[in-house]
């Protein structure tokens, strides 16, 4: 069927891209073309007044000299040389408590007979001497035989030893020491010529080695301290000034703008001139890509061109893309002026089809890369490899993995790029691909629930949390409604089963629908047959009006539960077609005995018929499921009789009259589904009954 190709909503944000766009292409502004540092001026500029102003790179300048002319600032730490002295006086003390304690111990052992009754204690005696060395404190690490030596020494004149190294260290730590001269002060001590004048070297030179080691620096330094000093030298050096006078060239047409000439056009307010004629430039293209935008969203993408928001999405992601890209690309950031546009390309690819992905990476590299050829290559390469590598349905370690390698990829196909077109190679510009890629799919994940929102659309990340078992609609429905749990299970296998009968369907959306479809139920599980286990129905005793006011609601309260839990749009119109406006047949012929007056409206379910081909086939794979129950003791042939016309009955009823599904794939399900149940049930091999003996 024809629809109309103007749409007053899609005309007014088709004017107003063409009307905007333009201004996008004037960097740091809408409005005004900049100069930087190092451009080719494209006219004369004069000083248009008499003025003084603050000569930025003169005054940074002195500043930075002021400031690395501040020393570094450093911290006393007294506690190094009192944890110095410590180990010192602790290692020395142990050494003399063991010293008295053997010369004790020796002095015991010669005075006892040297006979067989002393021998017992003679060797006590001789082990307690030798574990008094494991007393000895060693906070300098010295080997057993480097303990030893000092041990050997006379008490006076380990004393001496221990005094000497007190006053000695104390005067080496009375000055500063730092890291920079911490190794000048361990070698001071370790070559002092007091110790080897009054010690062996055999005794004090391990020693030495062993405590200069250990030294650490007293004097820190104090960062914070010799920022604020740095801070505050900068501070004292005044602006600087330069003159410009009316009338006085600033910069010559052709002449390469220098960082003089730039700041007095800025400070004179020239930099920042707009002219109509950059506006008209752009605006032709602009049409130009828009209309082809236009006509290829109506021919390739109806589903976009009909439906306003997503028109409006298109249109103004591409501008914003264009915008970002192009404020950026002039900073100091420009490495990163392509991450909206793989953002964009992800989000695409995301909730519409492949080829739309395809015409986006297109249409924006144009916009966005005109005349540059590299950049356009690299845009439509990217829509490509995605086009080409990422699946429909996805989890986000997929979208990563995506983003690394299309990362990779895109580095080295701008490297050979670069080398065939201009016979160089710019690793800086061509690296910078990666990250753009990888922040640009994070940014997409963070969009993603945003866009469902706004767009009324549901993602495969979102579908596959839906059908995790740990969702606390189906934990309830496997608890409180058994039954009903089992009937969603079949009810999405024969939909599985359906879609791949007659192929281009959304399984995903399918299954998670299917399961979700009968959560109403969970109001009154007992009022349900599924989850009945007895032969007597609950509705036998009850009034029909009634009994059809409890079945025809489950699909209400199915709607309110997934509302209140969250559920996309797209699953509740699943759930709230999947019986459309049938009557409940069973129900208004027993009220219709009882009482003639009686309505089909009382009896039929308050909903819109399936329109789309999902919708269609959940209605279908319910009613089948739910119909099958009741003839599972019949005979296969009769079963399968029973089922083909139970679909034919559907079809005649008009239920599926509006519905996308054609009748030959009505045919090919209804065939599934016999080939299925046909499968399903066999004849049972009747076996004689034993007889009671």
């Amino acid at each position: 069927m024809f629809r109309p190709i103007f749409k007053r909503g899609n005309a007014v944000v088709f004017f107003l891209f063409v009307l905007l766009v333009p201004f996008l292409y004037q960097p740091h502004s809408f409005f005004f073309e900049r100069l930087k540092v190092g451009d080719v001026s494209d006219r004369s500029y004069y000083a248009t007044q008499d003025m003084k102003y603050i000569d930025q790179v003169a005054t940074e300048q002195a500043r930075k000299e002021k400031e690395d002319s501040i020393e570094p600032i450093y911290k006393k730490n007294e506690s190094v040389e009192q944890e110095m002295m410590d180990q010192v006086k602790s290692f020395f003390s142990s050494v003399k408590e063991f010293k008295t304690k053997s010369e004790e111990l020796n002095a015991s052992i010669n005075a006892l007979p040297n006979n067989d009754a002393n021998q017992n204690l003679i060797k006590e005696l001789d082990q307690q001497k030798k574990n008094l060395s494991s007393g000895i404190k060693n906070p300098f690490d010295l080997k057993p035989e480097e303990i030893t030596e000092i041990t050997k020494m006379k008490a006076d004149d380990i004393q001496r030893l221990q005094e000497m190294f007190v006053r000695e260290l104390h005067r080496l730590y009375r000055g500063s020491i730092t890291d920079k001269d911490l190794a000048l002060k361990q070698s001071e001590l370790i070559n002092n010529a007091n110790f080897y004048y009054f010690f062996s070297d055999a005794t004090v030179s391990p020693l030495l080695q062993h405590v200069s080691a250990k030294m650490k620096p007293n004097f820190l330094f104090d960062a914070e301290q010799t920022k604020l000093a740095k801070q505050k030298a900068r501070g004292s050096v005044e602006e600087m000034y330069k003159a410009v006078k009316k009338g006085e060239r600033i910069v010559a047409t052709g002449e390469v703008l220098d960082a003089g000439q730039y700041q007095k056009i800025e400070q004179l307010g020239l930099n920042k001139q707009f002219t109509k004629d950059t506006w008209f430039t752009y605006a032709p293209f602009v049409l130009l890509i828009a209309t082809l935008m236009y006509a290829c969203f109506y021919v390739y993408a109806k589903n976009i061109f009909f439906n306003f928001r997503h028109f409006a999405f298109m249109y103004s992601s591409v501008a914003i893309v264009l915008g970002v890209h192009n404020f950026v690309k002039d900073t100091s950031f420009s490495f990163l002026s392509f991450i909206p546009a793989f953002c964009l390309l992800y989000l695409v690819h995301i909730f519409w089809k492949r080829h739309v992905m395809l015409l986006m990476s297109l249409f924006s590299g144009i916009l966005m890369c005109m005349g540059d050829f590299l950049s356009l290559t690299v845009m439509i390469f990217s829509g490509v490899y995605l086009f080409v590598t990422f699946p429909k349905r996805f989890k986000i370690k997929d979208m990563f993995f995506s983003s690394i390698f299309l990362g990779i990829t895109l580095v080295v196909t701008d490297i050979i790029l670069y080398y065939t077109v201009e016979s160089d190679i710019h690793f800086d510009a061509s690296f910078a691909y990666f990250p753009s890629v990888f922040i640009g799919s994070l940014f997409a994940v963070g969009f993603i629930p945003i866009l469902e929102k706004t767009l009324d659309m549901v993602t495969s990340i979102r579908l596959y949390e839906l059908t995790d078992d740990d969702h606390p609609l189906l934990v309830r429905l496997l608890r409180e409604a058994d039954g009903t749990y089992t009937h969603s299970v079949m009810v999405r296998n024969l939909c599985e089963i359906a879609a791949d009968a007659i192929g281009n369907i959304d399984k995903l959306l399918l299954r998670v629908g299917a399961m979700f479809h009968d959560v109403g139920k969970l109001k009154n599980p007992s009022l349900f047959s599924e989850n009945v286990r007895s032969e007597a129905s609950p509705h036998d005793d009850m009034d029909p009006i009634e009994s059809a006011q409890v079945i025809r609601a489950h699909v209400q309260d199915g709607l309110d539960l997934c509302r209140k839990h969250n559920v996309p749009n797209s699953i509740i119109r699943l759930i709230e077609s999947h019986h459309g406006d049938a009557l409940l047949y069973q129900f208004y012929q027993k009220a219709k005995q009882e009482n003639p007056d009686v309505t089909e409206e009382q009896f039929r379910y308050p909903h819109p018929a399936p329109k789309t081909k999902e919708q269609g086939i959940l209605m279908l794979a319910d009613s089948v499921e739910a119909y099958s129950r009741r003839l599972m003791k019949k005979p296969k042939e009769e079963i399968l009789s029973c089922i083909e016309k139970f679909i034919y009955d559907k079809m005649t009823q008009g239920i599926l009259s509006n519905c996308d599904l054609t009748i030959s794939e009505i045919e090919k399900i209804k065939d599934a589904f016999l080939h299925h149940y046909s499968n399903l049930v066999h004849e049972r091999t009747a076996y004689p009954k034993r007889k009671n003996s």
